[in-house]
């Protein structure tokens, strides 16, 4: 049986993966945006790293002391030594760790959210992909696809 992932494109072509995303919530993703954006905040502005090359960022997702889902940044340059700086992986990260924030946030206040949806556009859509399976995730990458084109 195939590994479920879940997969979203962040700002400067990085992705962001989620395997078995079924187990993981957008808390958990937060969290792990959280982690990823002190490590590449670490690189720009104390080891002050020029290219990144340490490879994918990855980390798991705990729930029980058992490990049920994981995440990972990458970049599809870097297998070929194509890298982007420190600041650019900070960047990308921090706009999806915000992005995954606000959502959270959103959906502690539905009832205003929704209200405002009624007009239609991009809040009605992502209000709508929270009743999907992976709904906030594919809600997150909805937000981040719409703050990338901004």
């Amino acid at each position: 049986m195939p590994l479920e992932t879940f997969d979203c494109e962040l700002k400067h072509g990085i992705k962001l993966t989620v395997e078995t995303p079924s187990k993981a919530t957008l808390r958990d993703v937060a969290q792990f945006l959280a982690q990823a954006m002190a490590h590449f905040k670490e690189h720009r502005d104390v080891r002050k790293t020029g290219a990144y090359s340490d490879g994918p960022y990855s980390g798991p997702i705990v729930k029980r002391r058992r490990q049920v889902a994981s995440c990972t940044l990458s970049h599809p340059g870097d297998e070929n030594g194509t890298y982007l700086t420190a600041a650019s992986w900070a960047d990308a990260v921090v706009k999806a760790y915000v992005n995954a924030d606000t959502l959270q946030q959103m959906m502690g206040a539905l009832p205003v959210y929704e209200k405002a949806a009624q007009e239609g556009g991009w809040l009605s859509d992502v209000l709508a992909m929270l009743n999907m399976p992976n709904g906030e995730l594919h809600a997150l990458a909805r937000m981040i696809r719409r703050d990338s084109q901004a």
